[in-house]
């Protein structure tokens, strides 16, 4: 079989699950000796910072025939104010972008790949799809969250797709009827993500210091790990917890809220006790070297982070 798998966001040097569920798909695929093309927008020249199988075909939309296509600046700006006056609005102009400067990619992608059937990661991609180019070809739409978002936060103009996809996948059980109970007759399946098996640890070793684990992105509203710092800052200076530490593993110490996540450390005085790692590809080192693994989530689709 032909599949097109389709995520209509970053994927260069991206560690995020959205990212890692792609890949891992994509190649899954490859190794039931599907024919698998994997499509992306992003715009930057880079590798994966997941292992994709080389006989998967990626097109980078933003980068085809030669040509670089940016996010327009206008579009940025109008993001920024509308985002938090309305973040459906701000959402589509990502839509509006891929519509107006993309689709003829789509198209060349869809002519060149020939797929059986598309796979897409968000209703974004779905949209184009069946509503921009109203193509005949089945398309599964697979929820990396929860599905009841895309009723509130997610463009009114992507909704349409979720009604016209062959099938939709959710995560849980739970995530069934944010779509069944608007879209009845639509065939909706919950496919969790794979959990890697590991040798257990012993946890009765003993130890000169105690590692207190955060593994996820460093954003604010999300992932949330400036919760564990001021936790952590209430219970430091006990003599009982005098040998434990905290490691942040994962992206974004660069970005503005990772800025003023090393101020909050600082501002505490935890540089001695705080570090932030950066990314890692042996997660099951990390975890293995820990002894509280800390996951202060606002929320989560099925938690990658954690279930690794």
């Amino acid at each position: 079989m032909k599949i097109l798998v389709a995520n209509f966001s970053k994927m260069i040097n991206d560690s995020g699950g959205l990212a890692k569920s792609v890949c891992s798909f994509s190649n899954a695929m490859i190794q039931r000796d599907h024919s698998v093309t994997l499509v992306y927008v992003d715009g930057i020249d880079g590798k994966f910072f997941y292992q994709i199988d080389p006989q998967v075909k990626i097109f980078d939309l933003c980068r085809m025939n030669d040509r670089v296509i940016k996010f327009p600046k206008r579009y940025k700006v109008m993001r920024e104010i509308l985002r938090p006056i309305d973040i459906r609005r701000a959402r589509d102009l990502n839509d509006r972008f891929i519509s107006k400067y993309l689709l003829d990619n789509v198209k060349k992608v869809l002519e060149l790949s020939n797929p059986d059937i598309i796979v897409t990661f968000q209703p974004a991609a779905s949209r184009i799809f069946l509503c921009d180019l109203e193509t005949q070809i089945p398309v599964i739409t697979s929820s990396a969250g929860d599905p009841e978002d895309y009723f509130h936060t997610y463009p009114v103009g992507e909704l349409p797709a979720l009604e016209k996809s062959a099938a939709c996948q959710v995560l849980l059980p739970s995530f069934i009827n944010a779509l069944k109970s608007r879209f009845p007759n639509l065939i909706v399946e919950d496919i969790g993500y794979v959990i890697p098996q590991f040798d257990p640890v012993d946890l009765n070793v003993e130890k000169s210091i105690h590692k207190i684990i955060f593994i996820g992105r460093l954003i604010r509203n999300h992932k949330q790990p400036h919760l564990l710092i001021e936790a952590f800052n209430k219970i430091h200076r006990d003599p009982s917890v005098s040998n434990w530490i905290v490691e942040f593993w994962g992206s974004g110490s660069d970005s503005r809220f990772g800025r003023e996540f090393q101020d909050m450390i600082r501002k505490y005085n935890l540089e001695s006790k705080v570090f932030i790692k950066g990314t890692t590809h042996n997660v099951e080192e990390v975890l293995r070297l820990g002894d509280i693994f800390a996951m202060p989530n606002r929320y989560e689709g099925f938690g990658l982070s954690l279930c690794i």
